[in-house]
């Protein structure tokens, strides 16, 4: 009975909603002239009509074998899917983190991305292109000669995620040597004025660390800190017991702790909303990490839990998920499982999920798993960027395509 008031409960949720549709599909691109295993590792909005990609890196053997594959930055014209060379890495080997605006490029270069623990990467080098002159500069490197420290494995030397805002203003997190400790930074870099200010900063990494996923939105810059190393009897599964959320405000250069003693992390803004990780502290039969999505109004600085483990997308109850990598627009918020497909986005403004890829027969399935695998990486103003898997002939083939948003 109960399996089948679930069951139910789901095909109940997805008739409502049906008026909502699933939008149409556009191909993407044509990905054997781009990306290895057509697929993508990035894809950024310069503006509604043109995007930016890298070459996308592929796992050989349970390592990443980037084999000089993702030393390119190419756009990509939506309406005349038209692809152009813009960027090829020039001091390293491989581009391990992009962000754009209208005006500016800006990408990260690193010398060695075999990750493993004998040879993590510590060569990096940050640069800059402005999209209207063609003129590139650097703007940062890293300032480590070792990856020989005394840190947990899990503590990057090397930045991953900036971002930009409209207004030019570029922010990254990055860890530094700091004597025979690691220190971490964020900083906040006016690609118009060529100004650098240091907005946060930790001196040892092992009882605070700047988390590299940041945002920028207007006036307004998020981050997350983690504090406090974890262990056992663990109030969450995280490296960190703790990661709470703080606001800078561009204007009255303030800064403004959002949370306390809790754990959140990959802020992401929309004008005054914010979405964000959250893990919650463990339950006590809980012996796996799980994570829910949470939107903050940034006015109140209140937040309500968007995706959780009882989510009607799921088929089935999701207890042990990490729900990752939000992004919001004007009217949705998206999200990937990274243990599972994910078919679906939130509209904040109705309070309800829409369905944007239909579960196909031809969709590859993992064992166990009765949900097409459909991978969200990431949303745009108008659309939305998956990665769908399709049986082709008993083998399994990548595409990525864009979902048009209603």
């Amino acid at each position: 009975l109960i399996v089948f008031l679930g069951l139910l409960f789901v095909f109940l949720f997805r008739l409502n909603n049906s008026n909502n549709g699933v939008p149409t599909i556009k191909s993407f691109l044509n990905q054997d002239k781009l990306a290895a295993h057509k697929n993508l590792t990035y894809a950024i909005q310069v503006d509604k009509d043109m995007l930016l990609t890298a070459d996308y890196c592929y796992l050989d053997g349970g390592i990443y074998n980037f084999a000089n594959k993702n030393k390119n930055i190419y756009s990509y014209n939506i309406n005349t899917e038209e692809v152009t060379l813009i960027v090829t890495a020039d001091n390293y080997i491989s581009i391990d983190g992009i962000a754009s605006s209208k005006d500016w490029l800006v990408w990260i270069e690193v010398d060695n991305q075999v990750y493993d623990t004998s040879d993590k990467p510590f060569n990096w080098i940050m640069m800059a292109k402005d999209l209207n002159s063609g003129t590139q500069m650097q703007i940062d490197k890293s300032e480590f000669t070792s990856n020989k420290y005394n840190v947990p494995m899990f503590v990057d030397y090397v930045p991953i995620s900036p971002k930009i805002s409209d207004n030019n203003i570029l922010v990254y997190s990055k860890t530094i040597p700091n004597g025979n400790k690691i220190a971490s930074e964020l900083i906040c870099y006016d690609l118009n004025t060529k100004i650098k200010k240091i907005l946060d900063r930790t001196d040892d990494v092992t009882e605070e660390q700047i988390y590299s996923y940041c945002s920028i939105y207007d006036n307004t810059i998020a981050w997350s800190k983690f504090r406090q190393l974890n262990d056992y009897p663990y109030k969450r599964f995280t490296q960190y017991a703790y990661s709470d959320l703080y606001i800078y405000n561009l204007n009255t250069d303030e800064i403004d702790q959002l949370t306390y003693d809790d754990f959140f992390v990959e802020p992401a803004i929309y004008k005054n909303k914010l979405v964000a990780v959250r893990a919650p502290e463990n339950r006590e039969d809980q012996d796996v990490f799980n994570s829910e999505i949470v939107l903050f109004d940034l006015k109140t600085k209140k937040f309500q839990t968007i995706v959780d483990e009882n989510s009607p997308v799921y088929l089935k109850r999701e207890p042990t998920m990490y729900r990752t990598r939000p992004i919001i627009n004007k009217n949705y918020i998206s999200w990937q499982n990274t243990s599972g497909p994910n078919r679906y986005i939130y509209d904040y403004k109705k309070n309800r999920f829409l369905e944007i890829y239909e579960n196909l027969e031809d969709c590859y399935r993992a064992p166990h798993i009765k949900d097409a695998r459909i991978i969200t990486l990431n949303m745009f103003d108008e659309y939305v960027l998956i990665n769908a898997y399709h049986w082709v002939e008993e083998d399994i083939d990548v595409k990525s395509e864009l979902v048009k948003l209603p």
